[in-house]
């Protein structure tokens, strides 16, 4: 049964002309970037809510390096983040400089924690823009080998004359596998790209309220003031 259905497939490919072939390699491409996307993605979770908690908490004891340690055991975009942005701080803190020009620190962390972001957004984003290239240009190139078998079927025609319908047939049906082709790998293709898209809003809201944490986190640690715990909550 499989042998067949593989006979059938390739039958199709090859009925389908010479723009079966780039439409092949745009369906491999599409697959491709989904496969390493998603893995990509999977691997950059993490429970921000319990890895804010252990950060904040270790911060406003003020032990920042072992608030860098925690960093550095998680992965992902917020830890990266985050890790950057206790180390600008921790930078501030120690600098002589800072302290007599009376500047605001967390503005400068805040600063830093907005390239950080952008840096780790452009990562998450890689790839999705051959997606989007490949939703709009795998139904172009099916209308295109629409175009080119309804041509052969029309020169065939012009030379057979109306005796023979299976010359025309032929030609007319490259047109439509190639048109039906096309918009089977732009329809998954586009779901991709829109299921990644909001993947991505999800971690630009998750690294906004991870960096509003962080920086009160950095004034109760000025203030002398602790944030409530999970513990002190039980």
């Amino acid at each position: 049964m499989e042998s067949l259905k593989s006979f059938v497939l390739v039958q199709y490919f090859m009925d389908g002309g010479p723009m079966m072939f780039p439409l092949l390699i745009t369906s491999i491409v599409s697959l491709s970037i989904f496969i390493e996307r998603l893995i990509a993605f999977i691997r950059a979770r993490i429970d921000t809510q319990e890895f804010m908690l252990m950060t904040r908490e270790v911060i406003e004891s003020g032990n920042l390096d072992e608030a860098i340690e925690i960093c550095d055991m998680h992965r992902g975009p917020i830890a990266a983040i985050i890790r950057q942005g206790i180390i600008r701080y921790d930078q501030l803190k120690r600098s002589s400089t800072i302290k007599s020009r009376g500047v605001n620190k967390r503005d400068m962390v805040e600063k830093t924690l907005e390239n950080a972001a952008t840096q780790e957004l452009s990562y998450l984003e890689r790839g999705l823009v051959w997606l989007a290239t490949i939703t709009n240009l795998a139904p172009i190139l099916g209308f295109l080998g629409t175009v080119t078998g309804m041509i052969k079927a029309f020169d065939k025609l012009a030379e057979a004359g109306l005796g023979d319908p299976t010359i025309v047939a032929r030609g007319i049906s490259e047109a439509l596998i190639t048109t039906a082709t096309g918009l089977l790998i732009a329809a998954p293709t586009i779901i991709f790209y829109n299921y990644f898209l909001n993947k991505i809003d999800n971690f630009v809201l998750e690294i906004e309220d991870s960096a509003v944490d962080l920086l009160d986190a950095f004034d109760n640690l000025e203030q002398g003031i602790k944030s409530i715990t999970a513990e002190d909550l039980e």
